[in-house]
């Protein structure tokens, strides 16, 4: 890609700015909310998956890049890490249950969820493979 997309404090606050590789121009896209950071580009390239705090819980937000319409997609208090699935129709991110770290995964249109623990031990910073069998 051309773009890479990443957190700030250089407004006050954590934000996301998206730095154009071609030119090096830089352009803060998050004005919504005091704390903003953790993005991953949707394969399409169109929007962001952030870790986004409402009133004081740090949320999944799915971020359109042209109209900077803001999503919240979960409601957990303590989600990180977010990341697209390889087709863009989900988001997988780490988040604590009963205080034990389990995935999470979410789909982009907040019908279905689902939620991936571990037998032992704890899990997080989740990541998608793109390898196909």
């Amino acid at each position: 890609g051309n773009r890479i997309a990443f957190t700030s404090d250089r407004s006050g606050q954590p934000q996301i700015y998206i730095k154009n590789l071609i030119n090096n121009k830089i352009k803060r896209i998050t004005f919504e909310g005091e704390y903003n950071s953790d993005a991953a580009f949707s394969p399409d390239g169109k929007s962001l998956a952030i870790v986004h705090k409402v009133n004081n819980d740090n949320n999944i937000a799915l971020l359109d890049i042209n109209t900077k319409d803001l999503s919240i997609m979960s409601s957990n208090k303590l989600d990180e890490s977010p990341d697209f699935s390889p087709d863009g129709s989900m988001i997988i991110f780490a988040t604590k249950k009963n205080d034990k770290g389990i995935l999470s995964v979410i789909s982009i249109d907040g019908k279905r969820s689902y939620e991936l623990s571990a037998q032992n031990g704890e899990v997080q910073g989740p990541s998608w493979s793109n390898y196909l069998e």
